[in-house]
């Protein structure tokens, strides 16, 4: 009899153990599944309102490309008017667009706020070949340092706090076509919206 209460003991402890496990992993199976479910509904939300702020970029003639070196989209402001020859001091047509792109960055920055830790503006200053480079990476950096200031002035006027970095490229990079001595296009910004985590990168082109 004894025996018979062991080994009945002993099934029931197993099928019990096997039970708890079984419940265990529907907890887990449902928590990852759950999970899976948040971060794809945080990319869709994501990719929609990209997809908004690149239609708005686009018709301020500032429309963001793809930048796998960066980790981002970048806007290149190649306008004769945003700068003149050597001045880092916008103009007022310069400024202007720089608001009303750094506003279309809030509008996507607010609408993503669980992303917020993974975001990040780049600003960089560009020149023409003009002066050397002793004269064009502090003016540069000038450049960029002022279309920063610019664009974190949008963001605090709507208690927003996004790191901001400034970057000098003097005359490193020319684009296509336009490396003559006074080349107006070269004096020029670019801002990349730079996403640190890989799942931002998915599906934004």
């Amino acid at each position: 009899m004894n025996g018979e209460n062991q080994t009945s003991g002993f099934w029931f402890a197993y099928i019990e153990t096997l039970t708890g496990l079984a419940v265990i992993f529907l907890i887990l199976f449902v928590a990852a599944a759950n999970r899976e479910r948040a971060i794809n509904e945080q990319q869709e939300g994501l990719v929609k309102s990209w997809q908004t702020a690149k239609e708005k970029l686009f018709d301020l003639q500032a429309a963001p490309v793809p930048d796998p070196k960066m980790g981002g989209m970048r806007i290149t402001l190649a306008d004769s008017l945003i700068f003149a020859l050597k001045s880092s001091k916008l103009s007022g047509e310069g400024e202007n667009k720089i608001i009303e792109i750094s506003r279309v960055l809030v509008g996507f920055y607010k609408s993503n706020p669980s992303f917020k830790t993974a975001m990040r503006i780049k600003v960089g200053g560009h020149t023409d070949p003009i002066g050397g480079d002793t004269i064009n990476f502090p003016l540069s950096y000038q450049r960029a340092y002022n279309v920063m200031s610019l664009i974190n002035s949008q963001f605090t006027s709507e208690r927003l706090d996004v790191e901001t970095i400034p970057i000098a490229y003097g005359s490193k990079y020319p684009l296509p076509g336009h490396d003559s001595e006074i080349e107006p296009k070269n004096r020029r910004i670019t801002i990349v919206v730079e996403f640190l985590s890989t799942e931002l990168l998915i599906g934004l082109k």
